[in-house]
């Protein structure tokens, strides 16, 4: 390739290889940068709770995916919102009434379709999709993926749960709101 070639003839033929070099070299870099833009809605898109204007949820994961209406969950009358949920399950695990309270009217204010524009955070308690599915595989198994964030039972069944195995530090940051 580069024998029999004067100096100049080097240069101009390194400086072409160099040039072709550098552009495939830019041509990875701005396929690595789109392939990271895909990763990240990918991402995104494994896990997806929605509420829909007919009240129905939508809960899509990597393992499960499937609409539930309002009406098909099985709640009995006591637990219709997140403060009626909140006596039953705090006797249930042993955590304070007005604790589970206090954090919970902070962070929803008893309303169990609260959502988080910023976050993922949803229900009485506002899980963040990673510590809800996180702490529901470790309490209820393979149960957890008949659960829904948006259910006041489910939810602070959950929370309750939490408190009382790993205490409240899921809730520090709106901790100056509950805290005594």
């Amino acid at each position: 390739m580069f024998a029999g070639k004067t100096k100049p003839e080097l240069r101009k033929e390194s400086g072409s290889l160099l040039k072709r070099a550098q552009k495939s070299f830019n041509r990875i870099i701005q396929l690595y940068f789109v392939l990271s833009i895909l990763a990240v809605l990918a991402i995104a898109a494994v896990v997806r709770y929605d509420v829909f204007r007919d009240n129905s949820i939508v809960i899509e994961n990597a393992h499960a995916a499937s609409i539930v209406k309002p009406e098909t969950i099985e709640q009995p009358v006591e637990i219709a919102d997140c403060a009626s949920a909140i006596t039953v399950y705090s006797k249930e695990y042993g955590v304070s009434t007005d604790l589970l309270t206090r954090i919970m009217k902070s962070e929803s204010g008893n309303d169990a379709r609260a959502t988080n524009g910023k976050s993922t955070a949803r229900g009485c308690f506002q899980f963040l999709f990673g510590t809800w599915e996180y702490y529901g595989k470790m309490h209820w198994g393979e149960d957890f993926y008949t659960k829904i964030v948006y259910s006041p039972k489910d939810n602070v069944e959950l929370a309750a749960w939490a408190i009382s195995t790993k205490g409240t530090g899921d809730w520090n940051a709106s901790k100056h709101n509950w805290s005594k």
